[in-house]
């Protein structure tokens, strides 16, 4: 029987064409690997490229995104199955972390395919750092709910949390919604609760913010489309 490959975990950049922060151990994988699991080929490719690959069209990139069916994830574990080493990466940062990526690590786990998680940047932990909220209790809650009532009341929950148990409260949410965000928090929020965006991490561009609400009224944020993670932190920390 032929042994597996093994399914590594490729962090990406956080901003396209930024190759500084992508490490050397990450490079020397993508460039001996042939097959890719990938959430967008495009801006894979791009990222492989950068990676120094000898020759893009050699590289074999399938799909793995939000619309991927469930009966598809049999055909991506194929290489691996076959014995072939299987890079599997996300648009931006960490796979399998606010990403499709982890259907597929389960069933390599469930295959007994070795699966190796490379270090890398995280816009969340990043943030997280940079906070200087609660780091040993904290929670990450995706994107909130689209419709405003319920994000709304999401936000009352997070800010009920972050102030009960300690717990630092990360959510993320698209760039074109971040200044109608804001304008929630401002207005369901305590003036005392604390609050940290950061925008473009790791980028020329990159802007952290963190203070009470009250403050946040008062600052000059980015009116631009910006990735950022938001973060509510505890009145008591």
């Amino acid at each position: 029987m032929k042994t597996a490959g093994k399914l590594y975990l490729i962090p990406t950049w956080l901003n396209a064409g930024n190759t500084q922060y992508i490490g050397s151990w990450v490079k020397e994988v993508v460039v001996n690997t042939q097959h890719f699991v990938v959430e967008t080929p495009k801006v894979a490719r791009a990222f492989i490229k950068a990676c120094g690959y000898s020759n893009i069209s050699l590289a074999m990139l399938q799909e793995l995104n939000e619309h991927t069916p469930h009966t598809a994830l049999n055909q991506l574990l194929a290489p691996l199955l076959a014995g072939n080493n299987v890079c599997l990466m996300s648009d931006a940062g960490m796979p399998a972390i606010a990403d499709p990526g982890a259907r597929l690590i389960k069933l390599a786990h469930h295959h007994q395919i070795s699966v190796i998680p490379l270090s890398g940047s995280s816009s969340i932990t990043l943030a997280l750092m940079a906070s200087g909220f609660n780091g040993q209790g904290f929670k990450f809650l995706g994107y909130l709910p689209k419709e405003k009532t319920l994000r709304l009341a999401k936000l009352r929950q997070m800010e009920l949390l972050a102030n009960k148990h300690l717990e630092t409260q990360i959510f993320i949410e698209t760039p074109y919604r971040n200044i109608q965000l804001v304008e929630d928090i401002i207005s369901v929020c305590n003036p005392h609760t604390q609050v940290c965006i950061a925008y473009n991490l790791e980028s020329p561009t990159q802007l952290i913010v963190s203070c009470t609400v009250e403050e946040l009224k008062k600052k000059k944020l980015p009116s631009e489309k910006m990735p950022a993670i938001f973060l509510i932190g505890s009145n008591n920390s």
